[in-house]
C-alpha cells in the first residue's frame, strides 16, 4: 500500500518526495524479514510411503502476527520436490496474480495437519455479517468467523482483556497452537504436514516460507460490486500496483532419503524422564553422525553440557526446574523429545 501511494502520489495529492517513502519502505521490509516472524522445518519421520515434516512457527512481535487492519494475512508454503526438481507437493501457493490457489470456500479453516495439497494454511482474521456471511466491508462486520492470527509470546485465553482478541475457529482446539501441553502463551505454532511420497523413491528437498500480504485480491470483492469515481480509481491503481508478497522467513531441508528402511531413532532410549538432577541420557545412538540442540518451553535455544559415554549421550540441562526439548538429527532423521526438569 505505500508503495501504491507512492507510485500515484501526483493523482492523490501527496507532495512527501520519493526518498521518504523509500525509506519507509526500507524499514517495513526489514521489520517483516528480521522481527516478526521464524519459520524452522525439520523431519518429524519418515515411512515407506509419507514424509512427516512438522514447520514450527514463532512470533517474534509483541501482538499477533499479522496484526492491524483485516485484509493482512500471512500464507504458509511448502513445496517438496524429488531429485530432479520435480515438484512432489505443493501447498500455499499463488496464482499469477498473488491470489492463492486452492482456496476453501467460504474461506479456509486453520489446520494442525496437512496432508493434501488442497489445504493451505492462512494466519487471518475473517469477518462474517449479521447473517454468519463473509464480509470485507468494516461497518457490516458484526462478528469473527476466523481468527488464527499467531499470538505472541504470554498470550492466554485466561487475560481479561481476551474478549477482544480472541481465537476463534479450529486453531483454539490445536493442541500446539500457543500451548506447550496445558501451559498457554508459547507464541509458536506447529504445522504437521503429511508428505504422501507415491511410491517415489529418492531423494527429497523441502523449501518452507511464510508469505505476507498487506491487501490480497479477494479482499477487495465487496468492493468490486460497487462503482463509483473513487472505487473505480482506487481499483485502477490497484491493478496495476506490485501485488508480490513478502517473504517473512524461509527454512529448507535438502536431501532428505526416502529409501530409509531402518529407523536408527526407534532404537534410542532417553532416560530418566522426568529427571531431578538434570542429567539425561540418550543411549543407542552409537557412533553415528548426529546434531542435538535443546530448547526451553517457549522456544528459546539454550546451551548445554554434552558428554560421550561409549555409544551414549549424556545431556546436563540448566539447573531451572520446567519443561525443556532435546532436539536430535542422527544421519539426517530427526526427532524431538520432551523432558521434564523436577
Amino acid at each position: 500500500m505505500v508503495n501504491l501511494i507512492k507510485q500515484n502520489k501526483t493523482a492523490l495529492g501527496v507532495s512527501a518526495p520519493d526518498y521518504n517513502f523509500d525509506s519507509t519502505l526500507a524499514a517495513i521490509t526489514h521489520m517483516l524479514t528480521t522481527q516478526s516472524l521464524d519459520v524452522q522445518a525439520s523431519l518429524a519421520a519418515i515411512t515407506s510411503d509419507t514424509a512427516f515434516i512438522d514447520v514450527d512457527l514463532t512470533n517474534k512481535a509483541g501482538h499477533k502476527f499479522p496484526s492491524g487492519y483485516p485484509s493482512r494475512r500471512a500464507v504458509l508454503q511448502m513445496i517438496v520436490t524429488k531429485a530432479n526438481g520435480d515438484t512432489l507437493f505443493a501447498s500455499g501457493l499463488f496464482d499469477a496474480n498473488y491470489e492463492m490457489q486452492n482456496v476453501a470456500s467460504p474461506f479456509e479453516q486453520h489446520h494442525d495437519i496437512i496432508n493434501t495439497q488442497t489445504q493451505n494454511q492462512i494466519y487471518e482474521m475473517v469477518m462474517g455479517d449479521v447473517n454468519g456471511t463473509v464480509t470485507t466491508v468494516l461497518e457490516r462486520a458484526a462478528s469473527h468467523l476466523k481468527d488464527n492470527r499467531i499470538p505472541p509470546a504470554g498470550f492466554s485465553t485466561l487475560h481479561y482483556a481476551y474478549d477482544t482478541c480472541k481465537i476463534v475457529g479450529s486453531a483454539l482446539t490445536d493442541v500446539d497452537f500457543n500451548k506447550n501441553g496445558a501451559t498457554q502463551g508459547t507464541g509458536h505454532d506447529i504445522v504437521h504436514y503429511h508428505i504422501p511420497l507415491n511410491n517415489y523413491s529418492g531423494t527429497i528437498n523441502v523449501y518452507t516460507a511464510v508469505y505476507y500480504q498487506t491487501l490480497p485480491p479477494a479482499f477487495l470483492s465487496d468492493m468490486s460490486n460497487y462503482s463509483s469515481p473513487e472505487i473505480n480509481t482506487f481499483l485502477t491503481m490497484y491493478a496495476n500496483a506490485d501485488k508480490s508478497p513478502v517473504k517473512v522467513d524461509a527454512d529448507t531441508l535438502l536431501n532428505i532419503s526416502t529409501g530409509i528402511k531402518e529407523n536408527i531413532l526407534t532404537t534410542i532410549n532417553i532416560s530418566p524422564n522426568p529427571t531431578r538432577d538434570g542429567k539425561v541420557l540418550l543411549s543407542g545412538i552409537g557412533y553415528n553422525s548426529f546434531q542435538l540442540e535443546v530448547f526451553d518451553q517457549n522456544g528459546k535455544k539454550i546451551n548445554v553440557i554434552l558428554t560421550r559415554k561409549n555409544n551414549s549421550i549424556e545431556v546436563q540441562l540448566p539447573t531451572a526446574k520446567g519443561i525443556y526439548f532435546i532436539r536430535l538429527n542422527v544421519n539426517g532423521q530427526v526427532k524431538s523429545y520432551k523432558i521434564l526438569r523436577i
